[in-house]
């Protein structure tokens, strides 16, 4: 039994229309003894995958009426993501004995300022938050395909995996489609279908030698556990099929496994 695992993370990204790719991590672990914040940026600039982490993040992003606002002088980073909040609010995506993983796509689409050292990045993007008091290691998930994507105003995120129970959810601006399914080709949901091509690597390997495994404490939890999972992290142009029109834009997705 693990009562007091707490893990919040957030993530925010933004895609500027030269291609280049942002994604943002907050996160805060508790469990037994163990304490620890980070923050991190992993990025696509130049064609070329950049990460960089800090064990002092400072506190976490801040929600306001209309936008989600962070900051992290350790990673030179200001950011400020403008736009709606999807309506479907929080949602509990697994429950086990009383601990959970709930998941909250807080803005399905935004329009983002973000300030990197010496640049400014104006782009869109996205935000989440997810709170998981259920250890990574009782999660029933063999493999997880998540992902984001924008085209001519509209997004599409998803959530699938595969496990014992499998899980499935497709949003179509910010509201769930019947028949949402993802595979690495494509998600397909009830009047919609977005395919990927010309992916561009931003991440591939464990998460413990990520920089979410600079977290104090976490990679010797997951060690401890004799759990390896392993990501791949995409960047794509994304084709969106919607409702009788064609939209082209862009996708950030991932394939997380458990092993």
């Amino acid at each position: 039994m693990h009562p007091d695992f707490q893990l919040t993370k957030w993530y925010l990204d933004a895609v500027s229309a030269t291609g280049e790719a942002f994604i943002v991590y907050w996160a805060e672990l508790r469990w037994w003894r163990l304490s620890g914040h980070y923050a991190a940026v992993v990025s696509l600039e130049n064609g070329a995958p950049h990460e960089r982490a800090s064990l002092l993040p400072g506190p976490a992003p801040r929600l306001d009426s209309d936008s989600v606002s962070f900051g992290c002088p350790g990673l030179e980073l200001e950011g400020r993501w403008s736009g709606p909040f999807a309506a479907a609010g929080p949602q509990t995506l697994l429950e086990r004995g009383g601990r959970t993983l709930v998941w909250e796509c807080l803005q399905p689409l935004a329009e983002v300022e973000l300030r990197l050292g010496e640049r400014t990045v104006r782009a869109l993007g996205y935000t989440e938050r997810v709170t998981l008091s259920l250890p990574p290691w009782e999660l029933p998930i063999d493999e997880l395909r998540w992902g984001r994507a924008h085209a001519g105003g509209r997004s599409v995120v998803w959530v699938d995996w595969t496990g014992e129970p499998a899980f499935h959810l497709v949003l179509v601006d910010g509201v769930p489609r019947a028949g949402g399914r993802a595979s690495d080709e494509e998600v397909r949901a009830e009047g919609a279908r977005l395919s990927f091509s010309t992916p561009r690597s931003l991440r591939t390997g464990p998460v413990a030698g990520s920089s979410l495994g600079r977290v104090p404490g976490l990679a010797t939890v997951l060690s401890s556990a004799g759990l390896l999972i392993d990501e791949h992290k995409w960047v794509a142009r994304a084709s969106l099929e919607l409702d009788s029109s064609t939209e082209e834009g862009v996708a950030l997705y991932e394939v997380v496994r458990w092993r």
